[in-house]
């Protein structure tokens, strides 16, 4: 009996420490996503009650032009993701060695990604510059090329974009790549030596698919992390000049924080979860295929 009650007591305990964590979970997680699956079929501006307009939204979307054009700068935009895991396993590759001095250069690389992204974007902002940016300033002495004006050309305010993107997420994927090139038996290296393996043989026949794990959660974070992209787009460019840099996430807001337009916003934002689960279900799909978990794959 005394057990029992002592179980109760510690039960009511522990929902109680519980309670905080639920109230926000409920509040400000789950309530406000099924309150924005409602909005989707609702037509409301904060001032007036929504009202229920079904399918609306979603047609309205098939009919703006401008959503289409934010939803292709994003496609264009998520061409980031094969750029930086390509230059994350290279330089993780590279600095995969016991010295100190690597260790400092990874420390390095990691920096951006403790930076917060507007510091980080301000930054890039000056060094891409058109006239006194470094960016261009190098180019001219070294290349004698007169670099173009990154962030007001419409044909290069992507590629910029994708620039500052690429550079802040180097340093945290080559962390992740490091851990996995480190977690390989140095053994199996030797016994590849030993078979009269080159190094190309190695590094595409072992190390490639042992860290194929990491490789499958590199790309899908970053792609996921890429459909999302508002921070860099809103600090850089504004979305100007002519929308060329206006992303699916920055139209989103632009709808619910400048137009008011609350219902329509939260149509794009289902319309974006379903094209990020599609996406992250052909990689996992994929990923029975081309990861390799260990020797029974």
């Amino acid at each position: 009996m005394k057990n029992t009650k002592a179980s109760k007591i510690e039960n009511i305990v522990g929902y109680i420490f519980l309670s905080p964590w639920l109230f926000g979970l409920i509040f400000f997680g789950l309530g406000p996503l099924l309150f924005s699956i409602f909005l989707a079929f609702a037509e409301w501006d904060l001032i007036v009650p929504p009202k229920f307009i079904g399918l609306g939204n979603f047609i309205n979307l098939l009919q703006d032009d401008m959503f289409w054009k934010s939803f292709r700068n994003t496609l264009i935009f998520s061409f980031s993701v094969p750029i930086v895991t390509f230059l994350s396993l290279l330089l993780a590759y590279l600095m995969n060695r016991p010295k100190g001095i690597f260790s400092f250069l990874r420390s390095i690389y990691f920096i951006p990604s403790i930076t917060p992204a507007v510091a980080n974007t301000v930054v890039w902002v000056w060094l891409l510059h058109p006239t006194v940016g470094v960016v261009n300033f190098l180019l001219k002495k070294l290349f004698l090329i007169n670099g173009p004006n990154w962030l007001g050309d419409p044909n290069w305010i992507i590629p910029s974009l994708i620039i500052i993107s690429v550079w802040g997420g180097l340093g945290y994927n080559i962390v992740l790549f490091t851990a996995g090139l480190q977690a390989i038996d140095p053994q199996i290296y030797e016994a590849a030596e030993i078979d009269g393996a080159n190094q190309w043989d190695i590094f595409f026949k072992i190390t490639l698919p042992l860290i194929s794990p990491t490789t499958f959660f590199v790309i899908v974070t970053s792609f996921i992390w890429a459909f999302q992209v508002f921070d860099i787009s809103y600090i850089a460019t504004n979305g100007r000049p002519d929308e060329h840099s206006l992303t699916i996430v920055y139209y989103l807001f632009q709808n619910a924080f400048q137009y008011f337009k609350i219902g329509k916003a939260s149509a794009i934002s289902w319309v974006l979860t379903n094209v990020i689960l599609l996406v992250t279900y052909i990689e996992f799909k994929l990923e029975k295929k081309y990861v390799f978990y260990g020797e029974g794959d």
